[in-house]
């Protein structure tokens, strides 16, 4: 039986595959490889710079980076939605850039005679469906309303000599507080949101504000400050149908709406677009001492004063705040302080 010449084993037949072989290993190893991985890093180097503003806006409460808010969910009120990213706005003077400049804004307005900060913000609101909710809805329980937790560090290089919100003896500086408040609810909320800001420049007043509480109470093994005020006049998300007014529509406009849900509608019950809310805050706060500064805590809930049922709205307002119990007593046990 004859073998087919192809079939034969050829030495030099065989010695070329070997060279053929040996020339695509050493292709694979000097060129391919290290060009894919060239590309890999290009590609990943590509996608950070793309997301570095969303990146550098990242931030942590406790040391946590990601913490998801458990849900109020109630068969009167309907349920709360969440999202487990921090965001971490820097308020100062040359606070620049995403989102909109806002942490400039507010440095300006509200602490433009305090040393730079760095804010941070997990939170929930109305439940949001296909981009939908009731937070900008003025005849919903859920209108203007977010709770969940803050934490603000402050830094001694920046020139600060206290905790934000407190004096060294542990007491409250209630004004700190309520600046806050007013930065987040109308410049890092309603603002950003797309509410225009010479509608929202109407409510930088603190003048009005009535405060409630200021006393101690225990978490678990620690004390906390439960600090409540009430009559903080916020500017409403809401669209009226006897104006024409509209939202401002950058991308950053688009974001906070989709994360906070929008109502596709406009209302009679308001007299003009983003017309005046009076909100009610209480929220547990403390702080922690490091070797750079101080770190604030604050825990706490919202309500819409303007809310015509108001037991049904302390009572909102009271399940908003077991749930920043319970995240304290679960979650955050290591804060709070030491005194009875």
């Amino acid at each position: 039986m004859e073998i087919c010449p192809s079939k034969q084993s050829n030495p030099r037949c065989l010695f070329g595959k070997c060279l053929r072989l040996k020339k695509m290993n050493t292709f694979i190893c000097s060129t391919f490889i290290p060009g894919l991985i060239l590309y890999t890093q290009f590609y990943s180097l590509s996608l950070l710079l793309l997301f570095y503003p969303l990146f550098q806006h990242v931030g942590t409460i406790n040391n946590r980076y990601f913490q998801l808010i458990q849900h109020l969910c109630h068969e009167k009120f309907g349920r709360s939605s969440s999202s487990p990213i921090i965001l971490r706005i820097r308020v100062a003077e040359n606070s620049n850039g995403f989102p909109l400049s806002v942490g400039k804004k507010v440095h300006k307005v509200l602490f433009s005679d305090y040393p730079p900060f760095h804010f941070k913000v997990n939170f929930a609101s109305s439940q949001v469906q296909y981009f939908k909710s009731n937070y900008s809805n003025p005849s919903s329980i859920w209108y203007n309303v977010f709770f969940g937790c803050y934490e603000i560090a402050v830094y001694k290089k920046d020139g600060w000599t206290r905790p934000f919100g407190y004096r060294l003896d542990k007491t409250l500086i209630e004004d700190d507080l309520i600046r806050i408040l007013k930065g987040d609810w109308n410049y890092f909320s309603a603002h950003l949101y797309g509410v225009p800001l010479h509608k929202v420049a109407k409510f930088d007043s603190l003048e009005g504000v009535v405060v409630k509480h200021n006393t101690i109470v225990r978490i678990g093994a620690k004390s906390w400050h439960l600090f409540e005020v009430g009559n903080v006049h916020c500017v409403g998300p809401a669209l009226s149908q006897h104006d024409s007014m509209q939202y401002n529509n950058s991308l950053v406009n688009y974001m906070w709406r989709c994360s906070f849900g929008v109502t596709t509608q406009r209302f009679a019950n308001i007299k003009e677009s983003f017309e005046q809310t009076n909100m009610c805050f209480a929220m547990y706060v403390c702080f922690t001492e490091t070797n750079k500064g101080w770190k604030t805590y604050i825990f706490g809930g919202s309500k819409n004063d303007n809310y015509p049922n108001k037991h049904e709205n302390n009572e909102f307002l009271g399940l908003q705040m077991n749930i920043m119990r319970e995240l304290i007593e679960t979650k955050h046990y290591n804060l709070g302080f030491d005194f009875e």
